[in-house]
């Protein structure tokens, strides 16, 4: 294996380890699944193809399979970022002090961690 899938591989599970310390009880694939959909959903609002009471509906729809991915209870500090420019399954360790960043969690720039990254 090359150094670079090494690095990935290994990102990949310090990552797990750390949703699994949040709770994870479902499988990362499932969890893609939701990040793929809820990207589509809010490239549909951004577009102008579905309305806010139609997006809201499916944010809640979206949130509910995050809750299942956790055994029943969403993470501390989630969030559904609506913006279709970067992940949509957020933890926002920005604005709530009391969310500890947990090691090996995938960050995006602005400090927020991302639930279901892409690994490659």
């Amino acid at each position: 294996m090359s150094a670079r899938l090494e690095r990935i591989a290994a990102q990949k599970e310090r990552h797990l380890e750390a949703l699994e310390g949040m709770g994870l009880t479902g499988a990362f694939r499932t969890l893609r699944a939701i990040e793929n959909q809820a990207h589509y959903e809010a490239e549909l609002y951004c577009n102008g193809d579905i309305d806010s009471d139609e997006s809201d509906r499916r944010d809640a729809i979206i949130a509910e399979r995050v809750k299942r991915a956790f055994g029943g209870k969403l993470p501390e500090g989630f969030v559904l970022n609506g913006d279709p420019r970067g992940y949509a399954l957020k933890i926002d360790f920005v604005s709530n002090e009391k969310v500890a960043i947990p090691d090996g969690m995938v960050r995006d720039w602005g400090g927020y961690g991302i639930i279901a990254p892409e690994f490659n």
